[in-house]
C-alpha cells in the first residue's frame, strides 16, 4: 500500500475513535510515559499541540516538575522549538495549529533532552508516516544518540511495517495505550 492510502486509512481509524475510548486510551498513554525512565531522566522536553485526533499529552504541562517544556512552530520549511509555560501564551500558527508566539526564543534541537513525536502512524521497527511534510523527518535527522525520540500513538496506528523512503526518520520507542515497543529489538511489552 502507498502512503497516501495507508495516510488516509490510519486517519479514518484515529477519527473512528470515540471521545470515551480516546480519553482513556490518552490517560494510560500520558500514564506510561510518566512512568518511562526517558521521562525520568530529562529536563527539556520538546511536545507538540495535538490536532486532527493526535494522542493530546498537554497534561504533561500538570508534571514538568522543573522541566523546560517546548512546543514546536513552523518557520518555513522546519520546526523551531520555544518553552511555553502556559498553554494560554499560544497563538494561531501555521495551517492553524496553536503555537508559541514569534518574539519566543528558539531552542537548539541539540539541547532537547526528549522529544515527544506525534504520528499519522508507526510501524513496529519505529518508522513513523506523518502527515507528508517532512517536518518531523528533518527534526530527528539532526537529534544525537544522547536523545530520545518517543512517538506515541493510539494501538490503531501501529503497523507491523510502512513504507520506508532514504530520508524517513524513526524513532527510538513507541508508546500506545496498550504497550510500550522498542524498536531496536522489535520487542514489545
Amino acid at each position: 500500500m502507498d502512503k497516501t492510502t495507508l495516510r488516509r486509512e490510519l486517519l479514518s481509524r484515529r477519527q473512528a475513535l470515540s471521545e470515551p475510548r480516546r480519553r482513556a486510551a490518552e490517560d494510560a498513554i500520558l500514564q506510561r510515559l510518566l512512568s518511562r525512565p526517558e521521562w525520568k531522566r530529562s529536563r527539556t522536553v520538546a511536545l507538540y499541540y495535538p490536532v486532527r485526533g493526535e494522542v493530546s499529552l498537554l497534561g504533561l504541562f500538570e508534571h514538568a516538575e522543573g522541566r523546560v517544556l517546548l512546543l514546536p512552530r513552523v518557520e518555513g520549511s522546519e520546526l523551531s522549538f520555544c518553552r511555553v509555560n502556559s498553554l494560554q501564551e499560544l497563538v494561531p500558527g501555521a495551517y492553524g495549529i496553536p503555537s508559541p508566539p514569534c518574539e519566543a526564543a528558539s531552542w537548539s534541537p541539540q539541547d532537547i533532552d526528549l522529544f515527544i513525536v506525534p504520528g499519522v502512524g508507526y510501524s513496529e521497527r519505529g518508522h513513523r508516516i506523518g502527515y507528508g511534510g517532512g517536518y518531523y523527518d528533518r527534526v530527528l535527522a539532526k537529534k544525537g544518540n544522547w536523545q530520545m525520540a518517543v512517538g506515541v500513538a493510539f494501538s490503531c496506528q501501529v503497523l507491523p511495517g510502512i513504507p520506508v523512503e532514504p530520508w524517513d526518520r524513526g524513532v527510538d520507542l513507541v508508546l500506545t495505550e496498550e504497550r510500550v515497543i522498542f524498536p531496536a529489538t522489535a520487542v514489545w511489552i
